[in-house]
């Protein structure tokens, strides 16, 4: 089974003398993901896509996957799109915030190094932000400028699939080592950008068969 392997992070606390406090943070102690999150969140492909039925851990495999991007991108900006502002506060923003606790649990240093509520955003110690939007309503995606985006439930969403694809595909210009765009959803047939993963990995197959 592939592992996360040992993740090293000078954090922004500083000792007595004005020292950066560096912490050794084991992502795979921290989260207790099974085998099919693991290889969602340590993936470096550009696209990804975590298809699975309800209680399969969707939100909190595309919560630690934003995590780890953070934590890959320095300086970097990345956001957790939500279906709609309740979907974003009541399950997306919870399992973002336990999957933090459960680092600070495990190395002892918190990974935040601001959260701003009021602009729906959160400020990690490597100088990655994060913002929180709903992209019911795109044109609150379009202006973003993005290093990296995760995004729940698009195959349930009101928004059309193919402007959804259009609109963060065009969003990641962002300056970072590891961009990307993640998908977390419920299956609801063979559509949308299920469809887009699901005729790209037959295109491959065709093409080294």
């Amino acid at each position: 089974m592939p592992r996360i392997v040992p993740y090293t992070r000078a954090q922004s606390g500083r000792g007595r003398r004005g020292e950066t406090v560096t912490t050794e943070l084991d992502l795979s102690t921290a989260w207790g993901l099974y085998d099919r999150q693991v290889r969602f969140v340590t993936s470096s492909a550009l696209f990804s896509l975590f298809l699975g039925g309800v209680g399969s851990g969707k939100s909190h495999a595309l919560t630690a996957w934003i995590i780890r991007r953070a934590l890959a991108n320095p300086n970097g900006v990345g956001a957790l799109l939500g279906r709609t502002s309740i979907d974003l506060q009541t399950v997306l923003l919870p399992s973002l915030f336990d999957r933090l606790a459960e680092c600070q649990e495990n190395c002892g240093v918190s990974l935040v190094a601001n959260y701003d509520r009021g602009n729906a955003k959160l400020r990690f110690v490597n100088g990655c932000v994060v913002y929180f939007r709903p992209f019911n309503r795109i044109a609150k995606v379009r202006g973003l400028t993005l290093t990296f985006a995760g995004a729940d439930e698009v195959e349930w969403s009101e928004a059309d699939p193919g402007e959804i694809w259009s609109v963060f595909t065009g969003r990641l210009r962002g300056p970072g080592p590891l961009p990307g765009l993640a998908f977390a959803t419920s299956p609801n047939g063979l559509r949308g950008i299920t469809k887009r993963f699901v005729d790209a990995q037959r295109s491959y197959m065709t093409a080294i068969g």
